[in-house]
Formats: C-alpha cells, sequence, structure tokens
C-alpha cells in the first residue's frame, strides 16, 4: 500500500472503532466456518522441524476438536499455518493464545531463546458457501506445494490431505479440484 492508502485504512479504523494494527475479529454468537491463517513472528522459520510441526498438529487436534469446535482441515508449514474450522471466534481466540503460549513458551526453551516472539496473532476468513469451502480446503493443502517444500501435496506430513483421500478417495478429490480451483486464492496475504 502506498502511504496514503496506509492512512486511509488507519483513519478508517479509527472511525470504525477497529484495531488500528491487528486484523479485526468478528465475533459471531454462533459457531460459524472459519479460516484460520497465523505465522511465526517476522515469518521466520521457527517450526522448521517436523517434530514442532506434528506437536503442533497433535496440539490442534486434541485442543480443537471437540463439542464446541470442529477442524475440518489443516496445513502446518516451518513459518506459518491454516486450520478450516467451524467455531465461536470469540472461544477460539481464548484456545489460541493458550496453544501460542504453550508452544512459544517450549520452542524458546528448547531453542534458548528466552522472550522471543514466536507468534503474530492470527487472521480469520468467514467461510461464505459450499464453494468457499472446497476451495479453501484445496488452499490449506496445497499450501506447502506453493511455498515449495514438496512437488506433491501428499508428500506433506503435517497436513489433513492423507485425512481426506482415506475419507473420499483420490478420484472423488482429483473432481472437487477441478470444480473448486484454488486460482489467485491467498494471493497477497499468504
Amino acid at each position: 500500500m502506498t502511504e496514503e492508502q496506509q492512512k486511509d485504512v488507519l483513519r478508517t479504523r479509527r472511525i470504525n472503532k477497529l484495531p488500528l494494527h491487528e486484523p479485526f475479529h468478528k465475533y459471531d454468537e454462533h459457531a460459524k466456518l472459519y479460516l484460520i491463517t497465523a505465522a511465526n513472528y517476522e515469518h521466520k522459520t521457527i517450526m522448521s522441524s517436523e517434530a514442532r510441526r506434528i506437536c503442533l498438529e497433535d496440539l490442534f487436534l486434541s485442543v480443537l476438536n471437540n463439542d464446541e469446535s470442529c477442524l475440518h482441515s489443516w496445513c502446518i508449514l516451518p513459518n506459518h499455518y491454516h486450520l478450516l474450522i467451524k467455531t465461536e471466534l470469540s472461544k477460539f481466540k481464548k484456545t489460541i493464545a493458550r496453544i501460542h503460549w504453550r508452544t512459544s513458551h517450549q520452542w524458546n526453551i528448547e531453542d534458548s531463546t528466552p522472550g522471543r516472539n514466536v507468534w503474530f496473532r492470527f487472521s480469520d476468513r468467514a467461510i461464505r458457501n459450499e464453494s468457499h469451502f472446497w476451495a479453501t480446503v484445496n488452499y490449506i493443502h496445497s499450501n506447502p506445494v506453493k511455498h515449495g517444500y514438496v512437488k506433491k501435496a501428499n508428500n506433506w506430513e503435517t497436513s489433513s490431505l492423507e485425512d481426506y483421500l482415506e475419507r473420499y478417495g483420490r478420484e472423488k478429490l482429483v473432481a472437487i479440484w477441478r470444480k473448486y480451483p484454488v486460482g489467485d486464492y491467498g494471493k497477497g496475504w499468504d
């Protein structure tokens, strides 16, 4: 953005009483579907080890799949992650803060970097309809390929793609991929 555009955004945020320098999280009374994205601070590759990504994946699966939330798909990369989750955003915010604190604390001990910033908030996008849902699933599963970590998405360990392959089969997922293409999804923010 140009300097003028940045000033305009800040002006609009002030007028609407929104946070000035963080994503606005719209809270709903009922659980809805969201794409959640969070990155390591300054996009540093703090989750470069597969063990850390698996640990975070296990935390997500144990904490985010409960009576109040349902984790539909995910992908954890060396410097960020994506979750497609049905949740009540106000409760999710508290849960993800605990997960981020726990992992920050543990990884800073492991790396002998006390006080290092590990996470930089999270952003959310409400899922509008079935097409948006499946395009988001495809985007999440293709993210390791997009970022050049693997040539085939099913070669990435910390992703829900294998679960989808087991549940739907390759043929059905190929049909979903063709019907709901990723296109420019995520351009400019991932």
